[in-house]
């Protein structure tokens, strides 16, 4: 972490700078499994990151940022990630919500008692491992390639068809770290439809830093 910001930042002093990441939760990376989030703590602190879990910011007044306790930080620079929220229209629309006030739908991505209405997305509160699938730009692109399937499929008399999942055996998204390594997301995370592996050749070398993707046409 001081190396990269050394780099980028060369008129710092490094002995001065310290960085603190506050989550008001128990891990990291709540939307994926825990094992990712306890890595990533792992490596932010070896990395000279303060990690600081189940702790919520109460204030914040200049450079002043008061915990939800009697403890307060001095921080020149904030940097706030507050998370996302459903859109604005979801609230507008007399449409059946959950608790999360995401539009509920079904295993077709219908919103619930309208069989001819569909919601994607960040609106869309689509079941997943208990909860809701977490507001990421890949699911969502993937239950509108889905959507419109089924909007088509519709059109010919045909029945929809829902998320497919597992048919092509276990199924991972790599994604390569600047350090070299390969981090695995479950498939129904990061692939829901399966798309993935048909979309993508995924070749790796025995150096993860030579890992490459290519395009497969067709």
């Amino acid at each position: 972490m001081r190396i990269l910001l050394a780099r980028d930042f060369p008129e710092l002093d490094m002995r001065q700078v310290r960085i603190v990441l506050i989550e008001a939760h128990d891990r990291l990376l709540g939307a994926f499994p825990r094992s990712l989030g306890e890595d990533a703590a792992r490596r932010l602190t070896r990395r000279g990151v303060t990690v600081r879990l189940d702790t919520m910011v109460g204030r914040v007044a200049g450079e002043a940022i008061s915990l939800a306790g009697p403890e307060t930080l001095l921080a020149r620079t904030l940097v706030w990630a507050a998370g996302v929220k459903p859109g604005g229209l979801a609230q507008r629309l007399a449409l059946p919500r959950t608790k999360s006030g995401r539009i509920s739908v079904d295993a077709y991505l219908r919103v619930e008692g309208h069989e001819r209405v569909f919601a994607i997305g960040d609106i869309a509160a689509v079941p997943f491992r208990g909860s809701e699938m977490p507001m990421l730009s890949a699911p969502a692109m993937q239950q509108g390639r889905r959507v419109a399937r089924n909007i088509l499929r519709a059109a010919r008399g045909e029945d929809p068809r829902g998320q497919r999942r597992g048919q092509h055996g276990p199924r991972r998204a790599r994604v390569a770290t600047h350090d070299g390594r390969i981090v695995q997301l479950p498939e129904d995370l990061a692939d829901p439809e399966g798309q993935l592996g048909r979309d993508l050749d995924v070749r790796e070398t025995a150096d993860s830093r030579g890992a490459k993707a290519r395009h497969r046409p067709g």
